[in-house]
């Protein structure tokens, strides 16, 4: 599996694909929609947990440019909707990202390191066992096992939606990018 993982700081793998608003897939949906809204979209209701590998503050202009978003954003405003989503919905949500936004989360029920080096964040699920740092993959294939319906509101090119199709669960996956939807088309409709 190809592997892009904030390709806005690494210079990874930039999506040529062409740009879709929506994809109905065979084991879900991946549509735009910006969550700095501070809401999730009906799509979600389906959803027994949400998983998102969230953007850094570094590639955030890069990520707003790559969706030819014109208008300035700031960061903060980003964290803070996504943190009004967290508090809003009663799903168990578990969000992959950095040291640097967790002073500005709501307060979660757990922290544990991944192997890459990010941080797992949960909230409303149990804790992940200790005795070994799991991987990206390993998280999502654990709530593959354990939750029918995986959402991603920050899906990229969609590696939640590939994860849960192979393992026979459905998703739902959006990004502010119709780019990134193009490539979570692309991806996953050859991969049945």
């Amino acid at each position: 599996m190809n592997r892009y993982i904030h390709s806005a700081l690494a210079g990874n793998h930039v999506s040529n694909s062409m740009p879709r608003n929506r994809a109905e897939l065979p084991s879900g949906v991946a549509f735009t929609f910006d969550i700095t809204q501070g809401f999730l979209p009906m799509e979600y209701s389906s959803c027994d947990v949400l998983f998102s590998m969230m953007p850094w503050r570094a590639g955030y202009k890069e990520f707003n440019r790559r969706a030819n978003i014109t208008e300035k954003r700031q960061w903060l405003h980003f964290v803070e909707m996504v943190s009004r989503i967290i508090s809003s919905i009663s799903t168990p949500v578990v969000l992959m990202w950095g040291k640097h936004v967790e002073k500005d989360l709501p307060q979660y029920d757990w922290s544990v390191p991944s192997k890459e080096g990010l941080i797992f964040y949960g909230w409303r699920l149990p804790r992940p066992p200790a005795s070994k740092l799991l991987t990206r993959e390993q998280m999502l294939m654990g709530l593959c096992v354990e939750y029918s319906c995986i959402g991603d509101f920050c899906c990229g090119y969609g590696e939640t939606g590939i994860f849960a199709q192979s393992a026979g669960k459905s998703f739902v996956l959006s990004d502010f990018n119709a780019n990134c939807i193009g490539e979570v088309w692309n991806r996953l409709v050859f991969t049945v």
